[in-house]
């Protein structure tokens, strides 16, 4: 992870320090098309549990994962979830490979006077994976803006997004830029967090 990714991510994670965690019930699903990638990720949280999976298409293969995990808020600053995941690789030339493992992740989010503040950071045995997102979101104008960096054993990607969300609804399109793969992408997220 360069130093400017990391420094990025950081201050975009550390906004969302300011105020206290809660568990909260919601549903969380986003796809994003790029010309050489697809990806979607799916959420479900109810009390402490939380239920989640992702499937990328890259050009040459596939890969994803599912996990169930437990959420502690921690001292009053973030929330803590741990579980159990399973991983899968498929390139187009190979067999697919599942991998078990566990996943560790912090999180928080602020509300604020223009609209919330969101970070991320986790981390997953499954191919030494590791992932932090930092998101600003302006309630008057449903716009939104999120930086997130990640990579594992064999990828590593930087994405910079912008959205929008509809009025009086939990759905936003995006759109961005991925740094490492140097391509736009289209998508959209569904949250009801």
């Amino acid at each position: 992870m360069s130093t400017t990714r990391f420094t990025a991510s950081g201050v975009f994670f550390s906004l969302a320090m300011l105020a206290s965690p809660a568990l909260a019930d919601g549903e969380f699903v986003q796809s994003d098309i790029a010309k050489d990638t697809r990806s979607f990720v799916g959420a479900v949280s109810r009390d402490a549990w939380s239920f989640g999976g992702n499937v990328t298409r890259y050009d040459g293969g596939r890969s994803g994962g599912v996990q169930v995990t437990y959420g502690v808020p921690l001292a009053g600053i973030v929330t803590a979830h741990i579980g159990p995941t399973v991983g899968f690789e498929n390139p187009d030339d190979d067999d697919t490979k599942y991998e078990i493992g566990a996943l560790a992740s912090l999180d928080r989010y602020v509300t604020t006077g223009f609209g919330g503040v969101y970070g991320l950071a986790q981390v997953s045995t499954i191919y030494d994976a590791w992932f932090v997102l930092g998101q600003i979101s302006f309630a008057d104008s449903g716009f939104g803006i999120e930086l997130s960096s990640g990579g594992s054993e064999s990828y590593s990607e930087t994405t910079i997004a912008l959205q929008k969300r509809f009025t009086g609804t939990p759905i936003s399109l995006r759109t961005g830029y991925k740094t490492d793969a140097k391509e736009y992408f289209i998508g959209f997220s569904f949250n009801t967090f």
